[in-house]
């Protein structure tokens, strides 16, 4: 008996199918909806026990799949001939959550 390779998936060997990684990304840019809450949801609702490290691994394994579509975005903005930037600023918590934020741009 021979059997098809399986698909590709975002996380090789993972206990959650991609469908999982893809909602935690889309919630967590698109809605808005920081990882620890969004360990919590997962918790309350479908029983899984992910802490926010694991989440987070996530989304960086999501960037680094993306880094060829950023790379071509960011040619075609630099070849254009205008470029305009947004320059307000919000305050950061600073790493530590110590002492004051610190300015940064959006």
């Amino acid at each position: 008996m021979v059997t098809a390779p399986a698909p590709a998936r975002i996380i090789d060997k993972a206990l959650v199918s991609d469908r999982v990684v893809n909602d935690t990304v889309v919630s967590k840019y698109s809605d808005r909806l920081p990882l620890d809450r969004q360990s919590v949801i997962l918790q309350r609702e479908a029983g899984l026990e992910l802490s926010r490290a694991t989440l987070d691994g996530w989304v960086m394994r999501v960037s680094k799949l993306l880094m060829p579509i950023t790379a071509v975005m960011r040619r075609e903005l630099i070849c254009g001939s205008y470029i305009q930037a947004d320059e307000t600023t919000v305050d950061v918590q600073m790493h530590d959550r110590r002492g004051q934020n610190h300015q940064a741009y959006l």
